[in-house]
């Protein structure tokens, strides 16, 4: 019996359609009515696929059976009709986009059953791009510290299928798979802790994104590798250096075999007591002792000790000049000295033979001496000339000389010592008539016309003692003649006179001309001059002098004093002329003798090393070994800039050492200036033109000062640029140590900024006399980039998020342009199918042009090409029902209808068709075509009616139906309400309602997967 319900369910589509229904002939299609799988081959070749997105694909769908009507593909894309009398149909996409794709071969047996087949496609796209970063931090890296790297990979699928692969150069370090199954494409990250050592710096990490797509897949498996990423790393600076070394002279501490490592750099400082020593400057052979040098960056510091030894080759430290005493000990051993280290030996050569210097010396020891030396580093040698002086010494000569009255006589009177004796006559007589002559170390005394005995005293004298020896004249007389008796009174050492004592020469008015006036002359060069007289009225003339002197010369009116090799400091030559009176005019001639200093050298006083800007410091001039001081200039200069002039009023005819002195307070201009000092002997117009001048080597001076700094307030940058472009000029010294900060965080000027690096930064430059900072805010400008899928997919006439979904991450940032094929378009906020379809985006900036390619996919439900239709079938005719529909995503079909074995359906493109063959009663009724796909569910009735017969029964029972139906209607729905059971409703946005299709009220209704009831009675199959 029919029950309630579904009666009422009846009536409802007799009153909707007008056509006869019988009990028992509607059906609904259950869900288990889809394609089973059956036995026999239904063979894909191949049997899985992987396809690159957007490449074509073919698999051939074949079977072995001849017993089918037709068989073919169902696919969203390249879906084939049913074809009958194949046995191999072919799926084909030229160009494979849908991600979600599951192709579906089918076969249609003569029963009506559908074998089918899915073919597993996998769909897979490379990334746009894999790249590699450093979480949470940009710049170097610290030793020991942990650092996240990320690897982005952008738009790829499916996820399952990925393997990252991390790389330190060519070190595999680790392979990542994914459990997540995403056949769309996805934005993956995977993380990498590192914590790098110093060996790392400069290391190049990579990822690699691969996509093992299984034996079907290409081979090799495609990669995307990311560009390298080369991390720095800094670390505690390290050292070695030996404990002790010997350097030269002159060289600088970075000869010192030093071995340090450190990044960034470290900073070396060398200190010796304390104080800073510049290492470029060449050391001294002073500056010998324990040096600490110091290397430090922003990680930490160290220390090493070096005892530093100062080597250079051997100077000797003598005069050219040494006087003693005859058997006194000497003291050659502290005036002559060797300067060098390592120390070495003199030797003592006199011409060419080697000689040992006895401790007390005689006058067999006097004469020129060359020093020798040598060690490692050199050669010296030095000349020396050993004056041993003694007291006077008479040479043999007669004491006794015996001359007739009336004539003339000679004394002679010679002796020796050093300093050569001052000789002087004296005799106990009042006669004049004697004059002198000195011939060498011969000094005679001509007396004339001799009338009486006399006796004459030779006095001789120098600095260490004097001594007097007589000479008696006895006068052969005639007998008639008394000569006088010599006088025994001893004489009475003075100075030098001419006998008789009372006959000293006196000043006269008449010219005594020397030519040159006045002499210079270099320490032993040669030197000349004339005495003359145009007086002829005199006995004689010559010159005095203790080198060069000449004899008494008669009837001469010019004299000439020679010596070829003057060498004596305090020489006073005179010239003098004897009048027949017996006086005895002279004139001394001026003779200054000079000597070029051996050596002119600068220093600093009680420094060494850099200076600092400000600071006072003392130079000082050294000359060594120069006469006369008081014609000495000392000349200061800085570069070719004169500074000080320095004369001496102090006298001192021999070789004396002088220093001077110049304050200076250099600033950072005077950096690398040259400071001289020159020695200059003005010696008047008789002196060499022009003046003689030594000249110290330069004084090369480093000055330290606090840098200063000029930077733009702002700055920008193009992508992947290092801070070392940015135009910040700054200046100190020593070179100061440049650090870059954004928020606190030191940055590696020498690594690329990138996109994100923007910001304010501040510059601190800082050297050991002070730090100085500036603040710079750096914009960083890259060419654009699309952040966007390849595929966006919105329902129709909703509002799409495209703006937020598509955008352009570019700096400066840009407009994006639609174009639809070649036209620019304008997108609206809601899209209508007619906007389905491939575009181009387009941006650009001052930095580059980016395009992305984009299929918008306008989503829609399926809506029936034909609306509800009535079909009338006579018994026994074949008939068939069409049911096609349009929708995006293409809807599935399905026929709800009486299970029967003359009816089949088959699938043609998007055309769904049951066919009934030889129709009978039983085929009448309501066929139910549904249409379904992710957006929304449509349905379409078509009513099969059999001609004649039962039919007009049918139509009577229900117009008397319908007006019963009409008044109980109310009643009946609002109690079948109140029981239980479940009911399915069509939507009311349907454009053709379908009645309420009752359930049985067992309680629990029977449903497939998507809401469609389930076979539980004779009415479904």
């Amino acid at each position: 019996m029919i029950s309630l319900q579904r009666m009422l369910g009846l009536f409802m589509l007799m009153l909707l359609h007008g056509a006869p229904i019988t009990p028992g002939t509607m059906t609904t299609l259950p869900a288990t009515a889809k394609p089973k799988v059956v036995t026999f081959p239904l063979e894909l070749k191949p049997p899985r696929v992987v396809v690159r997105y957007g490449d074509s694909v073919s698999v051939n769908c074949s079977t072995s059976s001849t017993d089918h009507e037709g068989m073919g593909w169902e696919a969203t894309f390249g879906g084939t009709d049913s074809k009958k009398n194949v046995s191999i149909v072919t799926w084909t996409v030229d160009n494979l986009t849908d991600w979600t794709i599951e192709p579906i071969c089918y076969m249609t047996l003569i029963d009506g059953k559908q074998p089918s087949k899915v073919l597993p496609v996998i769909l897979y796209k490379t990334p746009d791009s894999v790249s590699i970063s450093v979480l949470r931090h940009s710049g170097p890296m610290v030793e020991g510290t942990e650092y996240q790297l990320q690897c982005d990979i952008q738009n790829m699928a499916p996820q399952q299928n990925l393997v990252v692969k991390w790389y330190k150069g060519n070190e595999p370090l680790d392979n990542v798979t994914y459990s997540d199954v995403s056949k769309t494409p996805v934005d993956v990250s995977d993380t990498l802790m590192i914590s790098p050592s110093r060996h790392d710096d400069g290391a190049q990490y990579r990822c690699r994104a691969e996509l093992d797509l299984g034996p079907e897949g290409p081979q090799p498996h495609p990669t995307v590798t990311s560009e390298p990423l080369s991390i720095t790393v800094h670390y505690k600076p390290v050292i070695e250096c030996p404990s002790q070394y010997s350097v030269v002279e002159n060289s600088t501490l970075e000869r010192i075999p030093c071995t340090f490592n450190g990044n960034p750099p470290p900073n070396v400082v060398w200190y010796q007591e304390s104080r800073q020593v510049n290492v470029s400057t060449p050391l001294a052979r002073t500056d010998f002792g324990q040096y600490v040098i110091t290397i430090t960056n922003y990680i930490d510091s160290t220390s090493s000790i070096v005892h530093i030894t100062v080597e250079y080759a051997p100077k000797f430290i003598c005069t050219d000049q040494y006087k003693v005493k005859e058997n006194e000990n000497h003291n050659l051993s502290v005036t002559c000295t060797v300067d060098g280290n390592p120390s070495s030996k003199i030797t003592w050569l006199k011409g060419q033979q080697e000689v040992d210097i006895p401790q007390s010396l005689t006058r067999g020891n006097r004469g020129a001496y060359t020093l020798v030396t040598n060690n490692t580093h050199g050669k010296a040698t030095h000349n020396l000339f050993i004056d041993v002086l003694y007291a006077p010494e008479f040479l043999p000569g007669n004491d006794t000389v015996e001359v007739s009255a009336g004539s003339d006589v000679s004394l002679d009177c010679s002796a020796e010592g050093n300093p050569p004796p001052e000789l002087r006559w004296t005799n106990n007589t009042a006669e004049g008539n004697a004059n002198e002559a000195t011939v060498g170390r011969l000094r005679t005394l001509y007396i004339s016309r001799v009338t009486a005995n006399a006796t004459y005293n030779c006095t001789v004298t120098n600095g260490l003692g004097s001594i007097t020896k007589q000479i008696h004249v006895l006068v052969d007389v005639p007998p008639q003649q008394h000569p006088t008796m010599f006088s025994t009174a001893p004489s009475t050492p003075g100075t030098m006179t001419t006998l008789p004592a009372t006959a000293k020469p006196k000043v006269v008015t008449f010219p005594l001309e020397l030519k040159p006036p006045r002499v210079v002359v270099r320490y032993g060069d040669s030197v000349s001059v004339n005495c003359s007289t145009s007086y002829t009225d005199h006995e004689g003339m010559g010159w005095e002098a203790t080198i060069g002197g000449t004899g008494f010369e008669q009837d001469v009116n010019i004299v000439t004093w020679t010596v070829d090799n003057l060498t004596d400091w305090t020489i006073e030559p005179k010239c003098y002329v004897t009048l027949i009176d017996n006086e005895q005019p002279s004139k001394v001639l001026p003779v200054i003798l000079y000597k070029t200093p051996d050596s002119v050298s600068i220093s600093v006083l009680r420094h060494s090393g850099p200076m600092v800007e400000g600071t006072e410091y003392q130079l000082q001039c050294d000359i060594q070994n120069m006469a006369p001081q008081q014609n000495l200039v000392v000349k200061w200069y800085k570069g070719n800039e004169p500074l000080d002039n320095v004369t001496y009023s102090d006298v001192s005819k021999t070789p004396v050492d002088v220093s001077d002195t110049l304050m200076i307070s250099p600033s950072r201009h005077d950096d690398g200036a040259q400071y001289r000092c020159r020695a200059e002997l003005d010696l008047g117009p008789e002196g060499p033109q022009p003046h003689p001048t030594v000249t110290s080597e330069p004084l090369s001076i480093t000055v330290h000062y606090k840098p200063v700094i000029e930077c733009p307030s702002q700055y920008s940058v193009v992508e992947n640029s290092t801070l070392e472009r940015i135009p910040c000029t700054f200046n100190g010294n020593p070179p100061p140590n440049v650090v870059w900060y954004q928020e606190s965080r030191q940055v590696n000027v020498s690594t690329p900024l990138a996109r994100t690096d923007f910001g304010q930064y501040v510059i601190t430059i800082t050297n050991d006399i002070g730090s100085t900072s500036s603040t710079v805010h750096i914009t960083v400008e890259y060419a654009p980039k699309f952040k966007c899928t390849n595929q966006y997919e919105v329902k129709e006439n909703e509002n799409h998020n495209l703006s937020v979904t598509c955008t352009v991450d570019g700096n400066p940032s840009s407009k994006i342009t639609w174009l639809k094929g070649q036209q620019e378009v304008d997108i609206h906020q809601s899209l209508t199918r007619g906007n389905r379809g491939a575009y181009t985006l387009v941006t650009n900036n001052t930095h580059g042009k980016a395009t992305h390619n984009l299929f918008i996919d306008v989503l829609y439900a399926p809506e029936f090409l034909l609306g509800n239709d009535t079909v009338e079938v006579s018994a026994g005719s074949d008939v068939s029902l069409n049911c096609s529909a349009e929708g995006n995503p293409p809807p599935e079909l399905r026929w709800t209808n009486n299970d029967a074995h003359n009816v089949k359906s088959s699938t043609e493109g998007r055309q769904r068709t049951i066919r009934i063959t030889k129709a009978t009663s039983t085929n009448a009724g309501i066929y139910i075509c549904t249409a379904t796909n992710r957006v929304g569910t449509a349905t379409r009735t078509t009513t099969v009616t059999m001609k004649g017969g039962f039919t007009s029964i049918i139509l009577t029972i229900v117009f008397v139906f319908l007006v019963i139906l009409l008044i109980v209607f109310p009643i009946v729905f609002f109690m079948c309400k109140k029981r239980q059971g479940f009911y399915d409703f069509i939507p009311v946005n349907q454009p053709n309602g379908v009645p309420l299709m009752p359930l049985p009220t067992t309680g629990v209704g029977n449903h497939d997967p998507e809401g469609y009831p389930m076979k539980p009675g004779p009415f479904q199959n």
